[in-house]
Parts: structure tokens; sequence; C-alpha cells
């Protein structure tokens, strides 16, 4: 060690030095500046001191030297608390009474931190590490080669950077442009305003380059032991040694240990956040906890998008001429399916169901009972939880027929019934030939068409629903069954009806197996289409058929009951007679699936080697998956006013707005310059003439004599005041380096004294939310002025938490 080393480990003797000179020189550095500067600072007598008209001599000067107080010539500048005088008692002292206890204060904590960081510099150069403990006064000669230790802010009850003024700025900044490593020494207590000093080191270290900083904070009431000493040198000999950013740039003592910070994911507010950012909850629910919801498909084409949305049309007035059902069972039909798989232009499941009456149209009064028993063609959609139907599209069940059975036959039976009675009016004895016969539609088509006593040939695409046709409705399969997968069917009827063809056929079949199929009509016979692909394809159809007098039919029995009421009501109701006496039954097997297993019966459909007809049946306890809307679990009082401050940036208008949709209607919308934009008053006229109650006086926060007056108004005239979100913001892109007095305040001051003084005067809040974010952001530069992460707001956060 040299001798000068050793010469620094011996005894120090540390003088605290304190001044007060006209000028507003109050340090070392301002007071040299002033002679520098060779500023005269004579100036009249001040009016708020005493008459000089009343003692104005001719000979003698109008002036003289003065110490700045209060502009009011009132001593509110002076923290009289702090030295337990009440402010009457302060008052009444001798001005020069008042600077004695504050120079003598400043002298005393000057001393304090010198023999503070001293002893830190002797710890230092033990382990041999050169280091220069810097007085705020001595930022110009700042040693670029040594670690600067910045403790100014130690041991001060009242931090160096609250209130700065424009001399104390710059040396803070010439320190900081001539260093290079620096420890900093900061102070947590539970005082926000210490913070400062932490917000501003995190912010030099994002725009200085080859800037080496490491902050300790070290508790107010609690000693390093040596050990935890030997271990702060240890890390500050590693950040010396290592590249930047490859050591611990932050230490806080806390509970008597030193601690260093990490930033690790929060999975699950991650999650919770972005759940609430969207406004879509995609979730399984329980039927019976779930809104009023109804089946539609994401991704056409998709099976595994099938989901269930809220049924916003539940909630609208029901018309005169409908009847609402609660839904217990539906039918599951082959138009679903080409719906879900993209192939029909419409946006609705479900055609059929069955269930209770709820709520009848005024038209129907008399003609249901609220409980009776029902099946129905649905408007929209039937897979829901209520679905609504025209009056003549609903019918009573008789005494003895299940929901399941109720639900598996208006679609088929009523389709069956049109194609063969009414457009090809099927007549005993004549013959039909019925494609895909197995499935819902052919079943019904086979059981009527023997009721109506004529021939049936069918068409199947597997060997098990050949013998399904066979076991069921005793169809011969030699000559009568045929194969649905090739147009050989028609060679099997011209064979089977030795070259005449049939009287009628029922086709749902497309392509080639249609054109053959039209092919085998008998002269002057109807053809009868159920099917889609062609017609929306507008394929061709050969002409030559109609020499023979043949006709072709379209059928679509979900549209032809809505344009032939009176007929579809005579149909059905012919058609449950027929059950009710045992001549009809469902189309066999019926497939019946909880509501929870909606993927899996359309996924059957869609393999197509189901048979019979397929029923979802729905139980409150069924779990289904939804997507529903995210509704807001909070809202505002409207009995009660909230405060916005920074209400007219882009920010301040968004959650204003968002207030009122959340149902605040009573704001104070606190800006410097009230709403002096266009969008500005663009927002509080059209929330006006929504009858919310705005105030917009232009206000200060930051001048808290203001504040207090501004509250007080409103009080008058609004509901009591029950929240405050801070969002008052002046943008400065600069650094901290190159900032002038006036962007520091201008930054700061919003954020600082105007949240301090919102704290303040708003007491009794159910919320108080400032914003900003816990520190600037690594990488980015430019940031101290940009007051979202202003120096000291995080600190400020916690006090309140904990207040």
């Amino acid at each position: 060690m040299s001798h000068r080393d050793s010469d620094l480990i011996g005894l120090i003797a540390v003088v605290g030095l304190s001044l007060r000179f006209p000028g507003g020189a109050n340090d070392l550095p301002s007071f040299w500046n002033l002679l520098n500067q060779a500023r005269c600072v004579s100036q009249d007598f001040p009016v708020n001191r005493l008459n000089a008209d009343s003692m104005y001599w001719p000979a003698r000067v109008r002036g003289g030297h003065f110490l700045n107080e209060d502009a009011d010539g009132t001593c509110t500048a002076f923290d009289a608390p702090f030295f337990d005088l009440s402010a009457v008692e302060a008052a009444s002292m001798d001005p020069q009474q008042r600077l004695l206890l504050e120079a003598s204060y400043t002298a005393l904590e000057n001393g304090i931190s010198k023999l503070r960081g001293h002893s830190l510099q002797r710890g230092l150069l033990e382990i041999g590490l050169a280091s220069r403990v810097v007085n705020i006064a001595d930022g110009a000669s700042t040693d670029p080669g040594a670690l600067t230790v910045l403790a100014f802010d130690i041991e001060s009850p009242k931090p160096y950077l609250h209130g700065i003024n424009a001399d104390g700025l710059q040396n803070i900044q010439r320190i900081l442009q001539n260093a290079r490593s620096v420890l900093w020494l900061t102070k947590s207590t539970s005082k926000p305003e210490h913070g400062m000093a932490t917000g501003l080191a995190r912010a030099v270290n994002t725009e200085v380059n080859e800037y080496k900083p490491m902050r300790v904070t070290l508790e107010a009431d609690s000693e390093p032991d040596e050990e935890q000493i030997q271990t702060l040198f240890r890390l500050i000999r590693q950040m010396l040694a290592s590249p930047e950013s490859r050591f611990e740039a932050e230490i806080e003592q806390r509970g008597g240990l030193f601690h260093i910070g990490r930033l690790q994911e929060d999975a699950a507010c991650q999650k919770g956040i972005r759940e609430r950012l969207s406004f879509k909850l995609e979730c399984d629910l329980r039927w019976k906890d779930a809104p009023a919801l109804k089946l539609t498909t994401q991704t056409p084409g998709l099976l595994e998008s099938l989901c269930f949305v809220e049924d916003d049309a539940h909630s609208a007035p029901l018309p005169d001429n409908e009847v609402e059902v609660k839904v217990k069972a539906v039918g599951l039909n082959f138009k679903d399916g080409l719906a879900a798989l993209g192939r029909l232009p419409i946006g609705t499941l479900g055609i059929e169901c069955a269930g209770a009456v709820v709520r009848v149209g005024a038209a129907y009064q008399d003609s249901f009972q609220i409980g009776e028993w029902v099946c129905m063609l649905s408007i929209g959609a039937a897979f829901k939880p209520y679905a609504r139907g025209k009056a003549h599209n609903v019918w009573r069940l008789p005494f003895d027929m299940s929901f399941v059975e109720a639900a598996s036959m208006p679609t088929t039976f009523g389709t069956a019934w049109t194609g063969l009675v009414d457009l090809a009016r099927l007549q005993k004895g004549e013959n039909v030939l019925i494609h895909s016969g197995a499935g819902g539609t052919g079943q019904a088509a086979i059981h009527l068409s023997q009721y109506l006593g004529a021939e049936v040939f069918a068409t199947v695409g597997s060997e098990h629903k050949r013998a399904l046709l066979m076991a069921e409705y005793g169809i011969p399969a030699d000559d009568h069954i045929f194969n649905s997968r090739d147009t050989s069917f028609s060679r099997g009827m011209k064979h089977a009806t030795s070259g005449r063809g049939v009287d009628v056929v029922l086709n749902s079949l497309a392509g080639e197996s249609l054109l053959a199929s039209w092919e085998s009509l008998a002269p002057y016979r109807r053809f009868i289409e159920l099917g889609k692909k062609d017609i929306l394809d507008n394929a061709g159809l050969p002409m030559l058929p109609f020499v023979r007098h043949a006709t072709f039919s379209a059928l679509d029995w979900s549209v032809w009951i809505v344009e032939r009421p009176a007929h579809s009501l005579q149909t059905m109701e012919t058609i449950l007679r027929l059950f009710q006496q045992g001549i009809l039954h469902p189309s066999r097997p019926v497939h019946v699936c909880p509501i929870s297993d909606v993927h899996k019966a359309f996924s059957a459909m869609a393999d197509g080697k189901t048979s019979g007809k397929t029923v979802l049946t729905i139980s409150p306890e069924a779990i289904v998956p939804t997507i529903t809307t995210r509704h807001p679990t909070y809202t505002f009082s409207a009995d009660a006013t909230y405060v916005l401050a920074g209400a007219f940036g882009g920010i301040g208008r968004c959650i204003t707005r968002w207030l009122v949709e959340r149902g605040a209607r009573n704001l104070l919308l606190l800006s410097r310059s009230g709403p002096s934009t266009p969008a500005a008053h663009e927002l509080v006229e059209s929330l006006r003439a929504n009858e919310v109650t705005i105030q917009t006086p232009p206000s200060n926060i930051a001048d808290a004599t203001a504040l207090r007056l501004t509250l007080q108004n409103s009080r008058t005239s609004l509901p009591p005041i029950r929240g405050c979100i801070q969002a008052a913001m002046v943008l400065h892109d600069t650094p901290f380096t190159h900032m002038q007095h006036a962007q520091w305040r201008a930054a700061v001051d919003p954020k600082v004294s105007g949240s301090w003084n919102l704290h303040t005067h708003l007491q009794g809040l159910t919320f108080f939310v400032r914003l900003s974010s816990p520190g600037p952001s690594p990488g980015s530069s430019a940031s101290t002025a940009n007051p979202t992460t202003p120096p000291g707001i995080p600190s400020r956060i916690a006090w309140r938490d904990t207040a």
C-alpha cells in the first residue's frame, strides 16, 4: 500500500459546510457560479418585507442584498415539522433563526455524509481498490479512472433530488458524465422521496455508454455486519473486473440481509392478463352454469372447431307468432353436417328439437300452455338451451312419445311425406327408388312408401346397411337393394323392372349417380331431388327424359315449411297421428348422445358409416366447449365521482371511455389546459350527450394549492370522490446528461409532486391507480425524461400500498 493510501486510512477530520448567500447561492457550486459570472445580486427592497417609499431618502439607495424567502413572505418552504416546530411557531421566528437551523443541519448532514463515504473508501483501499467519495459540489473534478462513490443521499432525511435546483442538477450531470464506474449509495426508508435516487440510477444505466453502475440500498436503521461488508466489496471488485452487464447492478439490504434482484415470469399472472385482455373466453362449461348458448363452427370444414357461443337473440322480445321451448333433445340431420363442413352456405346448426314450452307469443296464448311437451322446427338453430319457432311449426306430442323420439322424426318424416305424397303423388302399386335408404330420411321414406302400398327399391353403402333394411323392412336383398357407391344400381333397376324403370325416384346422390337415377325413370314418372350439391354447383341436367314426360322437382323442407305453413302443419299432424297409432316408428337405430359428445356425433355423421338417426340429449350437468364473451367482473358506481389526471392524452381518453363503459357517470377530468384539442372536445361532448356528468377544470396537479381548490370546488356539485387514476405525463425524449432543468421539472413534477398531492388530498378511496412501470426497459435510451418511468414512482406506489 502506498504512503498516500496509508494516510487516507488513518484518522480523518470531517468538516461539514453550509452557506446561504444572496442570489440563490445556497451551496458551494452555486456560490462559485455566482462569482464566476460576476453577477450583481443587488435588488430593490422586497415589497413584502417593508414599504420602501415610506423610508425613501433621495440621498440613499432603494435596495440591497437579500436572501430569498417565499415570494409571498411566508415560510412555507421551511420544513417546520422536521425541526419539531409548529407552523405558528415557525412563522413567529426571526428569519435568521430559521436560516440558522437549516444551515446548521445542512452542515451536519454534509459532514456525516462525508464520514460514511470515507469509511467506505477506506475499506475499498484496504482491498486494493482506488475510489473517490464525491461531494455533490465536486462534480467537475471526478476522476474517471477511480470508482466514484455517490453517497450524498445516504444520510439525508430530505432527499437531494426532491426539489433539486438547476445548479444541483448540473452537478449531478457532470458527475455522471465524467465517471465510468459508479457506486450509488441510497437509503431505504418509508418515505417515497428516497426512491428518486434509485429511479435515476436505473435510468442513467440505460443511457450512458461504457457506464458501469452499482446501486446499493442500505436500510436506515440497520448497519451491515463485517461479513456483509466483505461480500459487498467482493461484488464491487467483480463489477470493476467484469464486462458491461455481467455483474450484479442492484443490491438492497432488507431485514439485515443483502438481496439481489431477479426477474421471473409469473405464468399464472400472464395467463390471467391474457384472458382479461381477450374479449372471448374459451373454456368448458356446465350446461346449467352457462349463459344462453347456440352451436356454431368457428372454422367451417373443421369439425374440431364446433363450439357453443353466446346466443344474443335469446334476450330479444318474443314475437307474437312464435313459441319458445326449453330444449331437451335435438335431432342431427345430414344438412347440419354439410353446414358444419362448409358445404352449405348457412350459418346455423340444428333444425328440429323437442322440449317443454316456456313462452308463447301474444297471438297464440290460447293455443299452447306453459310446460306442454312439443316438437318443433326452430328458427335459426336448435342446438341451444332455448329455441324459438313459428307457432305453426310447433306440435304437441302424443302422451306416450318421448323427447328423443319426438326430436328424431320431424325433418326426416316431414321431408319424406312431402316428397313422396305431395310432390311425387306416390300411389299404391307403384314402385319407388329411395337412395341412401339406411339413413334417417331414407328409412322414413321406406316406411311411408310401404304404408302407401308401393314397391320399394333402395340403395345403401355397406353390407351392414343392407342387412338393416332386410331386417327392419323386409326388403329383398338380391333384386331390391343396390349399391349406392357406383352407378350399377341403374342396371339393376332396369333388370328388376324388365327395362321399364321406376315410377318415383327420391334422390340424395350427386354427380354421375344423379344422372343415372334420372335416366332410370319410367315414362310419365317423377324425380324428387333432396340433395344440394348439384343445385348449388349449377350442374347440367340431360333433357332427353323430358321427352318421356318426366317431372323433376327439388325439395328443401326447411324452406317449404316457411313458405307453406298451413300445408306443413297438416303434414305433421298426420305424421304424429300415425306415430300415435303405432303405424310409424322412428328410423332405426336411434343413436342417443349427450350434448357433451357433439363433436363425436358430427364426426360420425361425416364418416358416412352411421345408419338410422342421431339425437343429442341435453342435461343440466353436461359439459360443453364454449367461447363466451368476457363480461366485466367489476363496475363503477353511478353515485360516485372518479378523478382522472392527464385525461386528455391518448391513454387518458381511452381510460375515460373505459370508466364510462364500466358504469361511471360522474368524472372529474384534470389536465393543465383542459379539453383544448379537437379530440378532447369531441370526447367531452360525446360523453355529456350520453348523460355523463363531466367537469374539466384546467389544473396543475403539481401545484398543491391549485389542486386543493379544484377538488374543493368539485365537491359542491359532484358526488363523493371514490377513485383516482393518475395518468398525467409530459414527454421529453432527452438523455439525462443533456436535460435542462425545466425539462426535468416538467417530466418529474406531474408524477412525483402531482402523485403526492393527489394522495394527500384524496383519502377514503376505493382505488388509487398510477400509470408507471418498475423501471426503464433495458436497451432503451433517452428514457429519464419519459414520465412513464420517473424516478421514485415505484417506491411511492409501494409506500401508499402500506400506508
